[in-house]
């Protein structure tokens, strides 16, 4: 393993800290000084080989902390600085971005320009719009200047443990706020056409043709494969490439770009043109093909490192492929520091590292046993996998335990539907005919994949959740790698020490997991962050688990699946013990539905109430083996040592009310420790919940803090130190209302807000309590 790989490491690690850990500029500018004239000392004097590489590596570590804390100082006319303000402001229309939604809104992305009416100031950055009432039928433009005027929100998305920093993702692509605006009050001016537009027009016209030769699913699927982006992909199709590890094949990747090279440079092959020609042949067709994509961020990543795959080949057998690649990567990093926060960066370069140096330690093995092809294959996954395996536990917290059977089945066959697809659609343009030929026999070829891995993804193993792990397991489980295959410097360890170190590593894997599972779990409530909605998740000393709603939205955002699921998957729970709903609104039991078909449910208690559409769609979906019961005032379920109140399930006959006159009441205590959820219950169920016991430490506050509920007498007879409003930011409600908020505090309350906090973890300890806040206090997470 070379030095200039250790290198981009080494450079990378700084990069790393200084996006993550707020040092100033002064100190790694002094580092570098000092690094950069131990670097020419050590040179000079002809130090040893060891001097000379530490002081190399200190200036590469103090060069990547300096390019980092560079980018990672956001300019001072950034237009996120203008967040929470009404503004008046002018940008270009991203090329390409213009899309309409499902639900008849327009969004699209916007490079700011200048904001103000008179007295216009430059400022930079991109902002996402939602336009709504726009005509239907009329296409809205995909270039040009955009007048828009309104209120900048921030980019703020659901605070979670287990769910992608949304936040972190905006920064990287340079977005920095949204807004939300009419049609009418929209002003567009015509300007000459970028070239990014005529790139948005050629790939429109590819996905017509698609739409034109298959139904919509396969058309979504390929698209994706071929052009980038999930847009109208089935969630279900997207599931199952994700359990059986192959996610990546939906959207353009490194994967792709090494595909098309191979295929150019086999077809070179077969038509005997050198291989000086057939390697800038094969470069020109993937620029081309970044060109198509619009040269997104991830494309023109995946196409940085073709070339620099390429570059590898051009010079020969003798050409250190890793050198290469790390040398991409520090150019890259260079141009973009944010993008090492990246998580497709980060498989990209892993994965690429893996077949470059893990692929030649294991073939060899497999051939000696399989056929040659076979080997092939399989070596190259396995390199791939056991590269990444530690990054894609972190980020998704979940290992495929299928996914070389899937990359051995699906993905060559799949490698042909790319093949074929892309001659189609280059057909579709010279012979449109033949073009469609092509692309029905792609969906037709389309068709078993998606068959057999949705058939894959179906095994009850096929994935296992794994929970939250230190970072220091990584480093542990690189270590063992570093061991196994006697990368430099323990390439010259004995056998006995290999043996030993191997079994040291495996020891500590294990025995994390195992301390985990046995390590005492205290009575602990997660109120997730679901937006305009209710959510929590309590855990028993025991371990069980009661999910009390579920929250939920309109469109194809479902919180049981996008949020409730990543956060199970982050605390190790495979299933719930208990499911309570509140009562059927969208906003509580939304996500339910989906929940039941991904995880299972052994009870379910419902409000009594009429059916609705939320709940029917669970009861449909839940297995035969859950028990399902309705809530009924003064029942009481035990759950080992705890304790599952029903204080008021109150049935309104009548057809006044809005629904809310049904949302139950119920108390969960364990021990000295209690808390109580409200729902959305109304004053007049709170005051009759008021003479009951209802006293708990921690109350959650009734329909997210609006007016109608939080009677005075109710929260003096909860008597709570804490109180938690589970709501959306930046509501149109209105919500929490000053009123409430007012009683809270002359009572004396603590009150924590998700839209503020995030996710709001409160931990029990005999009669105390702790509540931490995920979007500022993450470590207790």
């Amino acid at each position: 393993m070379s030095f200039i790989f250790g290198g981009a490491i080494v450079f990378s690690l700084g990069d790393y800290l200084a996006l993550t850990i707020n040092l100033s500029l002064l100190f790694w500018q002094i580092l570098f000084g000092v690094a950069l004239v131990s670097s020419i000392a050590a040179f000079f004097l002809q130090s040893s080989k060891k001097v000379y590489l530490g002081a190399a590596a200190l200036f590469l570590f103090a060069a990547g902390g300096l390019v980092g804390t560079v980018a990672n100082k956001t300019p001072a006319n950034h237009v996120s600085f203008l967040a929470n303000t009404d503004v008046y402001l002018q940008g270009e229309i991203v090329p390409g971005t213009s899309k309409e939604l499902e639900d008849g809104k327009i969004s699209l992305q916007l490079e700011a320009k200048s904001v103000g009416k008179k007295d216009k100031k430059k400022v930079q950055g991109i902002i996402r719009v939602s336009v709504s009432k726009y005509p239907k039928n009329k296409p809205f433009p995909q270039y040009g200047i955009l007048i828009v005027k309104g209120k900048l929100l921030p980019i703020t998305g659901f605070a979670n443990p287990g769910m992608f920093n949304s936040e972190r993702m905006a920064k990287i692509q340079n977005i920095g706020g949204r807004m939300s605006v009419k049609a009418s009050e929209l002003q567009y001016k015509l300007t000459a056409k970028p070239w990014l537009a005529y790139v948005a027009e050629v790939s429109a016209a590819m996905k017509r043709s698609l739409a034109k030769t298959m139904d919509r699913r396969d058309s979504a699927v390929l698209a994706g494969m071929v052009l980038g982006g999930y847009d109208g992909i089935d969630a279900d199709i997207v599931r199952s490439f994700s359990t059986t590890g192959i996610v990546h094949i939906l959207s353009v990747s490194g994967s792709h770009i090494a595909l098309l090279i191979g295929a150019v440079l086999a077809i070179m092959n077969y038509c005997k043109i050198r291989h000086k020609i057939a390697i800038p042949v094969a470069a020109l067709v993937i620029i081309g093909y970044a060109f198509l994509c619009g040269f997104s961020p991830p494309v023109l990543r995946s196409v940085l490192m073709g070339l620099a795959m390429l570059l590898g080949l051009s010079l020969g057998k003798d050409a250190d492929r890793g050198a290469i690649l790390a040398g991409v990567v520090i150019l890259m990093l260079c141009y973009r520091p944010l993008w090492l926060l990246d998580i497709g960066f980060q498989l990209s370069f892993l994965s690429t590292a893996g077949l470059i140096y893990v692929t030649p330690k294991i073939r060899p093995l497999l051939v000696e046993k399989l056929p040659v092809f076979v080997a092939d294959s399989l070596a190259v996954c396995l390199a791939a996998q056991i590269a990444v395996i530690p990054f894609l536990v972190y980020y998704f917290h979940q290992l495929s335990l299928c996914s070389l059977l899937a990359n051995l089945v699906v993905v060559p066959i799949i490698e042909i539907v790319l093949i074929i697809t892309l001659g189609g659609l280059v057909l579709s343009f010279i012979v449109p005919p033949l073009g469609s030929i092509f692309l029905i026999a792609a969906s037709i070829v389309l068709w078993p994949c998606l068959v057999i891995t949705d058939w894959i993804a179906g095994w009850g193993w096929a994935a296992i959740a794994v929970p939250k792990t230190p970072v220091y397991m990584a480093i542990v489980y690189y270590l063992a790698v570093w061991t196994i295959f006697k990368f430099y410097p323990l390439q010259d360890l004995s056998v006995e020490n290999r043996k030993l170190c191997g079994i040291l590593c495996l020891l500590v894997l294990l025995g994390q997991q195992a301390f985990y599972v046995f390590m005492p779990q205290p009575f602990t409530v997660y109120f997730l962050d679901v937006g305009q909605g209710d959510s929590a998740l309590v855990i028993t000393p025991e371990r069980k688990s009661i999910l009390v709603d579920t929250g939920g939205f309109k469109g194809n955002f479902d919180t049981g699946e996008r949020i409730i699921l990543p956060v199970m998957r982050y605390l190790g729970i495979k299933k719930l013990d208990v499911l309570i709903l509140s009562h059927g609104h969208l906003d509580h039991a939304g996500g339910a539905a989906r929940l039941a078909q991904l995880v299972p449910i052994d009870n379910v208690l419902l409000p009594r109430e009429k059916p609705c559409q939320e709940i029917d769609a669970l009861l449909h979906n839940l297995g035969s083996k859950t028990n399902k019961e309705n809530m009924f005032s003064g029942e009481k379920i035990s759950l080992g040592n705890c304790i599952i109140d029903v204080v008021d399930a109150h049935q309104q006959i009548e057809e006044t009310g809005n629904g809310n006159e049904n949302s139950a009441i119920i108390k969960i205590s364990c021990g000295k420790n209690s808390v109580l959820f409200t729902g959305d219950a109304t004053g007049e169920a709170e005051l009759r919940a008021a003479d009951n016991n209802i006293k708990a430490q921690v109350l959650k506050i009734s329909h997210h803090g609006s007016p109608s509920s939080s009677e005075l007498e109710f929260l003096q007879a909860v008597s709570p130190s804490t109180a938690v409003i589970s709501v959306g930011s930046n509501n149109t409600f209105g919500h929490p209302s000053r009123e409430v908020l007012g009683k809270l505090s002359r009572l004396n309350i603590s009150t924590y807000r998700t839209d503020k906090l995030g996710a709001v973890k409160v931990v029990f300890d005999d009669s105390q309590h702790a509540c931490y806040s995920y979007r500022y206090q993450r470590e207790y997470f």
